[in-house]
């Protein structure tokens, strides 16, 4: 009877013992869940919020994420073009341009898997027109529709138009010697 109690006893301190395993188990997979949510959280955040123009795209220029910058740049909101690629005909209206640029990057992705400084313009919702230099590369992960890629847009508008304006001014200036002379004095 005594070897009964014990073989009890023992059972009972391996099921206790099984039992703190598995509430210690539980305890950090709960925490490494926070942890994780809490770091996919952050970094949609900084995606989400980026003072750039930031989108993912598949291989059949379909888009899969667009951030507030690329509203805010575009005019149009993530809900009008995500699962989507006809936002290339509106920022693109002019067919021929429109041709050049994506047979431009098609050309380039299919050599290198990304693209550096390219400059385009673009057509905004309310019809403004500004200038965008991106960047490209190809996601390591393959999405449902093949290849992802992630672009990166910088509104260099500003730059463009002064730089556009200073060479205007300088050459106002060089055709014009008395008007420099004057300027200068």
């Amino acid at each position: 009877e005594t070897m009964v109690i014990l073989t009890a006893l023992a059972r009972s301190v391996v099921f206790i013992a099984i039992g703190a395993i598995i509430a210690a188990l539980s305890e950090r997979i709960l925490q490494v869940q926070k942890e994780t949510e809490k770091s996919r959280n952050l970094k949609e955040s900084i995606i989400r919020n980026a003072n750039v123009w930031l989108m993912v795209l598949d291989s059949g220029g379909y888009v899969q994420e667009w951030n507030t910058g690329a509203e805010r740049i575009s005019g149009y909101t993530a809900r009008e073009v995500i699962g989507r690629n006809d936002i290339w005909k509106k920022i693109y209206p002019d067919g021929e341009y429109r041709k050049a640029i994506t047979g431009k990057i098609r050309d380039i992705i299919e050599k290198n898997r990304y693209f550096e400084n390219l400059e385009t313009t673009i057509t905004c919702r309310d019809g403004f027109q500004k200038t965008i230099l991106w960047n490209t590369r190809s996601l390591e992960q393959v999405g449902d529709n093949g290849e992802l890629f992630v672009a990166i847009g910088t509104d260099i508008t500003a730059r463009v138009r002064s730089e556009e304006e200073l060479r205007e001014l300088k050459k106002s200036l060089e055709e014009s010697p008395d008007r420099t002379k004057a300027i200068i004095q």
